[in-house]
């Protein structure tokens, strides 16, 4: 049996409108698991208002007009 990633990180081009619905995707998936950390980079404009199941949003990091949201999987 693979193992799930410890660390995915999502960086698809800033214009990408479905960048929401592929962390959700990744995160239902094998790929990911408990201990599994999803990164995404992003524009400052972009951001998602409600929340990603089964994601917890754990961090934000800015960096000048890119933001970095550090994601974990929480237990179900």
């Amino acid at each position: 049996m693979k193992k799930p990633f410890d660390l995915i990180f999502c960086d698809p081009p800033f214009p990408y409108q479905y960048k929401w619905d592929l962390l959700g995707t990744i995160a239902a998936s094998p790929l990911a698991g408990l201990n599994t950390r999803l990164l995404l980079h992003r524009p400052r404009e972009d951001y998602q208002k409600s929340e990603i199941p089964p994601l917890v949003l754990t961090d934000t990091r800015e960096y000048g007009r890119s933001v970095v949201d550090f994601f974990s999987v929480a237990a179900q």
